[in-house]
Protein backbone atom coordinates (compact mmCIF):
# COMPACT_ATOMS: atom_id res chain seq x y z
CA UNK A 1 0.00 0.00 0.00
CA UNK A 2 1.39 3.36 -0.98
CA UNK A 3 1.84 5.96 1.74
CA UNK A 4 0.91 9.60 1.53
CA UNK A 5 4.12 11.60 1.78
CA UNK A 6 3.89 14.74 3.89
CA UNK A 7 7.33 16.28 3.30
CA UNK A 8 7.41 19.61 1.51
CA UNK A 9 10.11 21.95 0.20
CA UNK A 10 8.84 25.53 0.03
CA UNK A 11 10.53 27.59 -2.71
CA UNK A 12 10.04 31.35 -2.89
CA UNK A 13 11.60 34.70 -3.76
CA UNK A 14 12.69 36.76 -0.74
CA UNK A 15 10.36 39.59 -1.68
CA UNK A 16 7.47 37.11 -1.28
CA UNK A 17 8.49 36.03 2.23
CA UNK A 18 5.17 37.03 3.82
CA UNK A 19 3.10 34.91 1.44
CA UNK A 20 5.51 31.99 1.76
CA UNK A 21 5.29 32.28 5.54
CA UNK A 22 1.50 32.05 5.43
CA UNK A 23 1.76 28.87 3.34
CA UNK A 24 4.32 27.47 5.80
CA UNK A 25 2.10 28.22 8.80
CA UNK A 26 -0.92 26.58 7.16
CA UNK A 27 0.94 23.41 6.21
CA UNK A 28 2.77 22.94 9.50
CA UNK A 29 -0.47 23.52 11.39
CA UNK A 30 -1.96 20.63 9.39
CA UNK A 31 0.90 18.26 10.17
CA UNK A 32 3.21 18.68 7.17
CA UNK A 33 7.00 18.60 7.51
CA UNK A 34 7.98 21.78 5.62
CA UNK A 35 11.47 23.01 4.86
CA UNK A 36 11.47 26.79 4.42
CA UNK A 37 14.92 28.38 4.38
CA UNK A 38 14.75 31.83 5.96
CA UNK A 39 18.48 32.54 6.17
CA UNK A 40 20.18 32.06 2.80
CA UNK A 41 20.75 35.15 0.69
CA UNK A 42 21.07 35.24 -3.10
CA UNK A 43 24.56 34.20 -4.18
CA UNK A 44 26.38 32.74 -7.15
CA UNK A 45 27.73 29.76 -5.17
CA UNK A 46 24.49 27.96 -4.43
CA UNK A 47 24.18 26.14 -1.11
CA UNK A 48 24.29 22.40 -1.85
CA UNK A 49 22.47 21.63 1.40
CA UNK A 50 19.41 23.39 0.04
CA UNK A 51 19.52 21.43 -3.21
CA UNK A 52 19.78 18.16 -1.32
CA UNK A 53 16.71 19.15 0.69
CA UNK A 54 14.75 19.53 -2.55
CA UNK A 55 15.57 15.92 -3.40
CA UNK A 56 14.87 14.69 0.14
CA UNK A 57 11.24 15.87 0.11
CA UNK A 58 8.35 14.56 -1.93
CA UNK A 59 6.55 17.82 -2.68
CA UNK A 60 7.95 21.03 -4.10
CA UNK A 61 5.69 24.05 -3.57
CA UNK A 62 6.67 27.10 -5.61
CA UNK A 63 5.38 30.57 -4.70
CA UNK A 64 4.76 32.54 -7.90
CA UNK A 65 3.94 36.25 -8.11
CA UNK A 66 4.32 38.53 -11.16
CA UNK A 67 7.92 39.37 -10.14
CA UNK A 68 9.02 35.97 -8.83
CA UNK A 69 10.64 34.68 -12.02
CA UNK A 70 12.29 37.95 -13.06
CA UNK A 71 15.84 36.80 -12.31
CA UNK A 72 15.34 33.22 -13.46
CA UNK A 73 16.87 34.06 -16.83
CA UNK A 74 20.19 34.39 -14.97
CA UNK A 75 22.09 31.06 -14.81
CA UNK A 76 23.19 31.53 -11.17
CA UNK A 77 19.81 32.54 -9.80
CA UNK A 78 19.04 30.57 -6.64
CA UNK A 79 15.29 30.22 -7.30
CA UNK A 80 16.08 28.83 -10.75
CA UNK A 81 18.51 26.35 -9.18
CA UNK A 82 15.81 25.10 -6.80
CA UNK A 83 13.25 24.68 -9.60
CA UNK A 84 15.76 22.90 -11.83
CA UNK A 85 16.63 20.50 -9.00
CA UNK A 86 12.94 19.75 -8.46
CA UNK A 87 12.50 19.06 -12.17
CA UNK A 88 15.61 16.86 -12.33
CA UNK A 89 14.50 14.75 -9.35
CA UNK A 90 10.86 14.58 -10.49
CA UNK A 91 9.37 16.07 -7.34
CA UNK A 92 5.65 16.70 -7.11
CA UNK A 93 5.84 20.34 -8.24
CA UNK A 94 2.90 22.51 -7.21
CA UNK A 95 2.98 26.15 -8.40
CA UNK A 96 0.95 28.49 -6.18
CA UNK A 97 0.00 31.56 -8.22
CA UNK A 98 -0.60 34.84 -6.37
CA UNK A 99 -1.36 38.45 -7.32
CA UNK A 100 -2.51 37.60 -10.83
CA UNK A 101 0.58 35.63 -11.86
CA UNK A 102 0.31 34.07 -15.35
CA UNK A 103 2.88 31.85 -17.01
CA UNK A 104 2.34 33.51 -20.38
CA UNK A 105 3.74 36.77 -18.94
CA UNK A 106 6.98 35.04 -17.94
CA UNK A 107 7.81 33.08 -21.10
CA UNK A 108 11.09 34.92 -21.69
CA UNK A 109 12.33 33.83 -18.23
CA UNK A 110 11.45 30.16 -18.72
CA UNK A 111 14.51 28.99 -20.62
CA UNK A 112 16.32 25.66 -20.60
CA UNK A 113 14.83 23.16 -18.18
CA UNK A 114 12.33 25.75 -16.95
CA UNK A 115 10.40 25.58 -20.23
CA UNK A 116 8.53 22.60 -18.76
CA UNK A 117 7.37 24.45 -15.64
CA UNK A 118 4.04 25.67 -17.11
CA UNK A 119 3.01 22.05 -17.76
CA UNK A 120 2.52 21.49 -14.02
CA UNK A 121 -0.94 22.04 -12.61
CA UNK A 122 -0.97 25.01 -10.30
CA UNK A 123 -3.37 26.64 -7.86
CA UNK A 124 -4.55 30.22 -8.27
CA UNK A 125 -4.99 32.20 -5.07
CA UNK A 126 -7.75 34.79 -5.51
CA UNK A 127 -7.45 37.76 -3.17
CA UNK A 128 -9.17 37.13 0.19
CA UNK A 129 -9.59 33.38 -0.49
CA UNK A 130 -6.30 32.12 0.92
CA UNK A 131 -7.81 29.55 3.30
CA UNK A 132 -10.01 28.04 0.61
CA UNK A 133 -7.11 27.76 -1.82
CA UNK A 134 -4.85 26.16 0.79
CA UNK A 135 -7.53 23.59 1.58
CA UNK A 136 -7.53 22.70 -2.12
CA UNK A 137 -3.73 22.36 -2.07
CA UNK A 138 -3.84 19.97 0.89
CA UNK A 139 -6.75 17.83 -0.23
CA UNK A 140 -6.10 17.64 -3.97
CA UNK A 141 -2.38 18.22 -4.60
CA UNK A 142 -0.66 16.95 -1.44
CA UNK A 143 -3.00 14.19 -0.34
CA UNK A 144 -2.02 11.77 -3.11
CA UNK A 145 0.23 8.67 -3.25
CA UNK A 146 3.48 9.30 -5.06
CA UNK A 147 5.90 7.08 -6.93
CA UNK A 148 8.99 9.21 -6.53
CA UNK A 149 12.28 8.19 -5.03
CA UNK A 150 13.24 10.17 -1.96
CA UNK A 151 16.92 10.89 -1.59
CA UNK A 152 17.92 10.40 2.06
CA UNK A 153 19.47 13.36 3.80
CA UNK A 154 23.25 12.90 4.22
CA UNK A 155 24.28 12.65 7.85
CA UNK A 156 26.59 15.61 7.38
CA UNK A 157 23.58 17.84 6.63
CA UNK A 158 21.47 16.93 9.65
CA UNK A 159 22.77 19.47 12.14
CA UNK A 160 22.57 22.38 9.69
CA UNK A 161 19.12 21.35 8.42
CA UNK A 162 17.81 21.09 11.99
CA UNK A 163 19.18 24.52 12.77
CA UNK A 164 17.49 25.99 9.72
CA UNK A 165 14.21 24.23 10.48
CA UNK A 166 14.28 25.64 14.02
CA UNK A 167 15.02 29.08 12.62
CA UNK A 168 12.01 28.85 10.31
CA UNK A 169 9.75 27.64 13.10
CA UNK A 170 10.83 30.53 15.34
CA UNK A 171 9.86 33.21 12.84
CA UNK A 172 7.03 35.45 14.10
CA UNK A 173 3.59 35.34 12.49
CA UNK A 174 3.05 37.36 9.34
CA UNK A 175 1.77 40.87 9.99
CA UNK A 176 -0.71 42.81 7.88
CA UNK A 177 2.07 45.33 7.19
CA UNK A 178 4.24 42.62 5.65
CA UNK A 179 1.45 41.49 3.35
CA UNK A 180 0.72 45.08 2.38
CA UNK A 181 4.41 45.57 1.64
CA UNK A 182 4.34 42.61 -0.73
CA UNK A 183 1.34 44.05 -2.56
CA UNK A 184 3.15 47.37 -3.00
CA UNK A 185 6.23 45.49 -4.21
CA UNK A 186 4.34 43.57 -6.88
CA UNK A 187 2.64 46.75 -8.05
CA UNK A 188 6.04 48.47 -8.18
CA UNK A 189 7.40 45.67 -10.38
CA UNK A 190 4.49 46.25 -12.73
CA UNK A 191 5.35 49.96 -12.89
CA UNK A 192 8.98 49.07 -13.56
CA UNK A 193 8.00 46.76 -16.40
CA UNK A 194 6.03 49.63 -17.95
CA UNK A 195 8.91 52.13 -17.35
CA UNK A 196 6.75 54.16 -14.97
CA UNK A 197 9.81 54.95 -12.88
CA UNK A 198 8.45 57.53 -10.44
CA UNK A 199 5.43 55.35 -9.62
CA UNK A 200 7.85 52.47 -9.01
CA UNK A 201 9.90 54.66 -6.65
CA UNK A 202 6.77 55.67 -4.74
CA UNK A 203 5.60 52.08 -4.21
CA UNK A 204 9.06 50.76 -3.34
CA UNK A 205 9.50 53.54 -0.80
CA UNK A 206 6.35 52.31 0.89
CA UNK A 207 7.66 48.73 0.79
CA UNK A 208 10.86 49.81 2.52
CA UNK A 209 8.92 51.78 5.13
CA UNK A 210 6.76 48.78 5.95
CA UNK A 211 9.48 46.14 5.80
CA UNK A 212 13.06 47.48 5.59
CA UNK A 213 14.88 44.17 6.12
CA UNK A 214 15.04 42.86 2.56
CA UNK A 215 17.36 43.75 -0.26
CA UNK A 216 15.17 43.60 -3.36
CA UNK A 217 13.18 46.83 -2.79
CA UNK A 218 16.42 48.81 -2.42
CA UNK A 219 17.87 47.20 -5.55
CA UNK A 220 14.83 47.98 -7.68
CA UNK A 221 14.33 51.49 -6.28
CA UNK A 222 17.97 52.19 -7.12
CA UNK A 223 17.30 50.98 -10.66
CA UNK A 224 14.30 53.33 -10.92
CA UNK A 225 16.33 56.27 -9.55
CA UNK A 226 19.00 55.52 -12.15
CA UNK A 227 16.41 55.66 -14.93
CA UNK A 228 15.21 58.98 -13.49
CA UNK A 229 18.86 60.18 -13.60
CA UNK A 230 18.86 60.66 -9.84
CA UNK A 231 22.25 59.00 -9.55
CA UNK A 232 23.03 60.03 -5.98
CA UNK A 233 19.93 58.29 -4.63
CA UNK A 234 20.55 55.31 -6.89
CA UNK A 235 24.03 54.91 -5.43
CA UNK A 236 22.70 55.18 -1.87
CA UNK A 237 20.13 52.43 -2.53
CA UNK A 238 22.58 50.14 -4.31
CA UNK A 239 24.94 50.60 -1.36
CA UNK A 240 22.17 49.54 1.03
CA UNK A 241 21.35 46.56 -1.18
CA UNK A 242 25.00 45.53 -1.03
CA UNK A 243 25.05 45.95 2.76
CA UNK A 244 22.09 43.56 3.01
CA UNK A 245 23.66 41.09 0.58
CA UNK A 246 27.40 41.58 -0.05
CA UNK A 247 27.35 38.65 -2.53
CA UNK A 248 25.05 40.34 -5.04
CA UNK A 249 27.15 40.85 -8.17
CA UNK A 250 24.28 42.64 -9.93
CA UNK A 251 24.13 45.35 -7.26
CA UNK A 252 27.85 46.04 -7.66
CA UNK A 253 27.51 46.06 -11.45
CA UNK A 254 24.56 48.45 -11.38
CA UNK A 255 26.17 50.77 -8.83
CA UNK A 256 29.22 50.85 -11.07
CA UNK A 257 27.02 52.00 -13.94
CA UNK A 258 25.53 54.77 -11.77
CA UNK A 259 29.04 55.96 -10.92
CA UNK A 260 30.10 55.75 -14.56
CA UNK A 261 27.11 57.00 -16.49
CA UNK A 262 25.78 59.43 -13.92
CA UNK A 263 28.76 60.71 -11.98
CA UNK A 264 31.60 60.12 -14.48
CA UNK A 265 33.53 58.60 -11.58
CA UNK A 266 35.31 55.94 -13.59
CA UNK A 267 37.62 54.75 -10.81
CA UNK A 268 34.73 53.88 -8.47
CA UNK A 269 32.88 52.33 -11.39
CA UNK A 270 35.86 50.13 -12.20
CA UNK A 271 36.15 49.09 -8.55
CA UNK A 272 32.50 48.01 -8.52
CA UNK A 273 32.75 46.14 -11.82
CA UNK A 274 35.85 44.38 -10.54
CA UNK A 275 33.97 43.24 -7.44
CA UNK A 276 31.05 42.07 -9.58
CA UNK A 277 33.48 40.02 -11.67
CA UNK A 278 35.09 38.56 -8.53
CA UNK A 279 31.64 37.41 -7.37
CA UNK A 280 30.57 36.18 -10.81
CA UNK A 281 33.53 35.64 -13.17
CA UNK A 282 31.19 34.70 -16.03
CA UNK A 283 29.32 38.01 -16.04
CA UNK A 284 29.93 39.29 -19.57
CA UNK A 285 28.00 42.51 -18.81
CA UNK A 286 30.41 43.46 -16.01
CA UNK A 287 33.37 42.94 -18.33
CA UNK A 288 31.69 45.02 -21.05
CA UNK A 289 30.90 47.81 -18.58
CA UNK A 290 34.42 47.81 -17.17
CA UNK A 291 35.76 47.90 -20.72
CA UNK A 292 33.71 51.04 -21.35
CA UNK A 293 34.99 52.63 -18.12
CA UNK A 294 38.58 51.94 -19.16
CA UNK A 295 37.78 53.37 -22.60
CA UNK A 296 36.44 56.55 -20.98
CA UNK A 297 39.73 56.76 -19.05
CA UNK A 298 41.59 56.33 -22.37
CA UNK A 299 43.14 53.09 -21.08
CA UNK A 300 42.56 51.40 -24.41
CA UNK A 301 44.61 48.25 -23.82
CA UNK A 302 42.60 47.33 -20.71
CA UNK A 303 39.38 48.27 -22.49
CA UNK A 304 40.22 45.91 -25.35
CA UNK A 305 41.13 43.13 -22.90
CA UNK A 306 37.78 43.45 -21.09
CA UNK A 307 35.72 43.62 -24.28
CA UNK A 308 37.59 40.54 -25.52
CA UNK A 309 36.71 38.66 -22.32
CA UNK A 310 33.06 39.74 -22.60
CA UNK A 311 33.02 38.35 -26.15
CA UNK A 312 34.70 35.11 -25.04
CA UNK A 313 31.93 34.64 -22.45
CA UNK A 314 29.17 35.67 -24.85
CA UNK A 315 30.13 35.41 -28.56
CA UNK A 316 26.73 36.88 -29.50
CA UNK A 317 27.41 40.13 -27.60
CA UNK A 318 27.13 42.66 -30.43
CA UNK A 319 27.59 45.73 -28.23
CA UNK A 320 30.90 44.34 -26.93
CA UNK A 321 32.17 44.11 -30.52
CA UNK A 322 31.15 47.74 -31.04
CA UNK A 323 32.94 48.79 -27.85
CA UNK A 324 36.12 46.96 -28.81
CA UNK A 325 35.88 48.41 -32.30
CA UNK A 326 35.81 51.93 -30.83
CA UNK A 327 38.86 51.17 -28.69
CA UNK A 328 40.76 49.90 -31.73
CA UNK A 329 39.58 52.83 -33.85
CA UNK A 330 39.93 55.81 -31.51
CA UNK A 331 42.59 54.52 -29.15
CA UNK A 332 44.90 52.40 -31.28
CA UNK A 333 44.11 53.81 -34.76
CA UNK A 334 43.82 50.21 -35.91
CA UNK A 335 41.05 50.75 -38.42
CA UNK A 336 41.18 47.27 -39.92
CA UNK A 337 40.48 45.57 -36.59
CA UNK A 338 37.82 48.14 -35.85
CA UNK A 339 36.12 47.39 -39.17
CA UNK A 340 36.28 43.65 -38.45
CA UNK A 341 34.57 44.18 -35.09
CA UNK A 342 31.86 46.44 -36.50
CA UNK A 343 31.25 43.92 -39.27
CA UNK A 344 30.77 41.16 -36.70
CA UNK A 345 28.39 43.38 -34.73
CA UNK A 346 26.37 43.98 -37.90
CA UNK A 347 26.27 40.24 -38.62
CA UNK A 348 24.86 39.68 -35.13
CA UNK A 349 22.45 42.62 -35.32
CA UNK A 350 21.83 43.85 -38.89
CA UNK A 351 19.55 46.62 -37.62
CA UNK A 352 22.22 48.34 -35.49
CA UNK A 353 22.60 51.80 -37.01
CA UNK A 354 25.45 52.68 -34.61
CA UNK A 355 27.60 49.82 -35.92
CA UNK A 356 27.12 51.02 -39.51
CA UNK A 357 27.92 54.63 -38.55
CA UNK A 358 31.06 53.57 -36.65
CA UNK A 359 32.24 51.37 -39.49
CA UNK A 360 31.67 54.30 -41.81
CA UNK A 361 33.99 56.41 -39.64
CA UNK A 362 36.66 53.70 -39.78
CA UNK A 363 36.41 53.56 -43.58
CA UNK A 364 36.56 57.36 -43.66
CA UNK A 365 39.78 57.29 -41.65
CA UNK A 366 41.18 54.86 -44.22
CA UNK A 367 40.09 57.33 -46.95
CA UNK A 368 37.76 54.68 -48.37
CA UNK A 369 35.03 57.26 -48.92
CA UNK A 370 32.69 55.18 -51.05
CA UNK A 371 32.36 52.49 -48.38
CA UNK A 372 32.07 55.14 -45.69
CA UNK A 373 29.20 56.83 -47.53
CA UNK A 374 27.47 53.47 -48.07
CA UNK A 375 27.63 52.71 -44.33
CA UNK A 376 26.39 56.16 -43.32
CA UNK A 377 23.50 55.79 -45.76
CA UNK A 378 22.59 52.43 -44.24
CA UNK A 379 22.75 53.91 -40.74
CA UNK A 380 20.27 56.58 -41.80
CA UNK A 381 18.05 54.06 -43.58
CA UNK A 382 17.80 52.18 -40.28
CA UNK A 383 17.45 55.36 -38.20
CA UNK A 384 16.24 58.40 -40.20
CA UNK A 385 16.71 60.60 -37.10
CA UNK A 386 20.42 59.78 -36.73
CA UNK A 387 21.89 63.29 -37.13
CA UNK A 388 25.53 62.26 -36.59
CA UNK A 389 25.34 59.83 -39.52
CA UNK A 390 24.09 62.66 -41.78
CA UNK A 391 26.94 64.90 -40.57
CA UNK A 392 29.50 62.16 -41.13
CA UNK A 393 28.13 61.38 -44.58
CA UNK A 394 28.27 65.07 -45.50
CA UNK A 395 31.92 65.21 -44.38
CA UNK A 396 32.75 62.23 -46.61
CA UNK A 397 31.12 63.94 -49.60
CA UNK A 398 32.86 67.25 -48.84
CA UNK A 399 36.36 66.04 -48.00
CA UNK A 400 36.54 62.80 -49.91
CA UNK A 401 34.48 63.35 -53.04
CA UNK A 402 34.35 67.17 -53.29
CA UNK A 403 30.64 66.66 -53.92
CA UNK A 404 29.52 69.84 -52.17
CA UNK A 405 25.87 69.64 -53.22
CA UNK A 406 25.40 66.22 -51.62
CA UNK A 407 27.23 67.48 -48.56
CA UNK A 408 24.71 70.33 -48.35
CA UNK A 409 21.82 67.87 -48.65
CA UNK A 410 23.09 65.82 -45.70
CA UNK A 411 23.81 68.88 -43.53
CA UNK A 412 20.32 70.14 -44.34
CA UNK A 413 18.77 66.87 -43.19
CA UNK A 414 20.67 67.08 -39.91
CA UNK A 415 19.45 70.68 -39.41
CA UNK A 416 15.86 69.66 -40.12
CA UNK A 417 16.10 67.10 -37.32
CA UNK A 418 17.99 69.42 -34.95
CA UNK A 419 17.57 73.13 -35.86
CA UNK A 420 20.12 74.06 -33.17
CA UNK A 421 22.99 71.94 -34.55
CA UNK A 422 25.73 74.58 -34.74
CA UNK A 423 28.31 72.34 -36.43
CA UNK A 424 25.86 71.49 -39.21
CA UNK A 425 25.30 75.20 -39.99
CA UNK A 426 29.04 75.96 -40.02
CA UNK A 427 29.88 73.01 -42.23
CA UNK A 428 27.00 73.70 -44.59
CA UNK A 429 28.30 77.28 -44.82
CA UNK A 430 31.64 75.88 -45.97
CA UNK A 431 29.89 73.75 -48.59
CA UNK A 432 27.90 76.73 -49.88
CA UNK A 433 31.14 78.70 -49.98
CA UNK A 434 32.86 76.00 -52.03
CA UNK A 435 30.06 76.36 -54.60
CA UNK A 436 30.34 80.15 -54.60
CA UNK A 437 26.93 80.59 -52.98
CA UNK A 438 27.99 83.41 -50.65
CA UNK A 439 24.50 84.49 -49.60
CA UNK A 440 23.57 81.05 -48.23
CA UNK A 441 27.02 80.66 -46.67
CA UNK A 442 26.71 83.97 -44.84
CA UNK A 443 23.20 83.12 -43.65
CA UNK A 444 24.41 79.82 -42.14
CA UNK A 445 27.38 81.53 -40.50
CA UNK A 446 25.07 84.12 -38.93
CA UNK A 447 22.76 81.38 -37.68
CA UNK A 448 25.68 79.46 -36.13
CA UNK A 449 26.93 82.64 -34.43
CA UNK A 450 23.43 83.35 -33.12
CA UNK A 451 23.14 79.85 -31.64
CA UNK A 452 26.54 80.22 -29.97
CA UNK A 453 25.56 83.60 -28.52
CA UNK A 454 28.06 85.54 -30.63
CA UNK A 455 25.44 87.90 -32.03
Amino acid sequence: MQTIERTVFLSYRRANWATARLVYQDLTTHGYDVFMDVERMDSGAFDQIILRQVAARAHFILILTPSALDRCSEPNDWLRAEIERALETRRNIIPLMFDGFKFENARDKLTGKLTNLPTYNGVSFPQDFFDEAMQRVRTRFLNVPLEVMLHPMPAVDRVEVKRREDSAAAQPPVTPAQLTAQQYYERAMGHKQMSNWQLAVDDLTEVIRLNPRYQDPYFHRAWAYDELKNYDRAIVDYTQAIALNPQDADAYNNRGWAYQDGKKDYDRAIADYTQAIALNPRDSTAYKNRGLAYYDKKDYDRAIADYTQAIALNPQYAIAYIGRGLAYQNGKKDYDRAIADYTQAIALNPKDSVAYNNRGLAYYNKKDYDRAIADYAQANALNPQYTDAYINCAAAYYNGKQDYQRAIENYTRAIQINPRYVLAYRNRANSYGALGRKKEADADTRKADELEGKR
